[in-house]
């Protein structure tokens, strides 16, 4: 409200005292010249082109990314190589005695899901 009533003060032509005034004087004789230059037309096309174009920087989540993917395979391979493992599905057998509870345990799960989207993802929207 300050700033409103020294800027009517201002445009009535009684600037309060002080450097405050002062300043305000200062602004409103700047906003009341006409520009020395004009915009091109294609101005706000442009800054808004900027304004969507991504920085153009060193993306150290990515490299860092990469670079352990490609150091967890290199290191997978040479302990593979050197190791000479062989590759069996025996250890896999541990599961055929549990064959029902993974299969109540996949129903369950969907069983879940199927509740999830039914009433409490609609409960969350509304």
């Amino acid at each position: 409200m300050k700033d409103e009533w020294i800027q009517k003060q201002v445009e009535a032509g009684q600037a309060p005292e002080g450097q405050e005034g002062e300043l305000y004087k200062i602004v409103f004789s700047a906003l009341k010249q006409e520009a020395g230059f004009k915009l091109p037309s294609d101005f706000a096309g442009r800054v808004a082109a900027a304004a969507t174009r991504p920085a153009k920087s060193f993306n150290w989540d990515l490299f860092f990314l990469v670079f352990g993917c490609t150091l967890c395979v290199t290191t997978s391979l040479y302990v593979i190589i050197t190791s000479h493992a062989t590759l069996s599905v025996g250890v896999f057998s541990f599961f055929s005695g549990y064959r029902w509870l993974i299969g109540f345990a996949l129903l369950f799960i969907g069983l879940l899901n199927w509740v999830d989207k039914k009433w409490i993802s609609k409960a969350a929207i509304h």
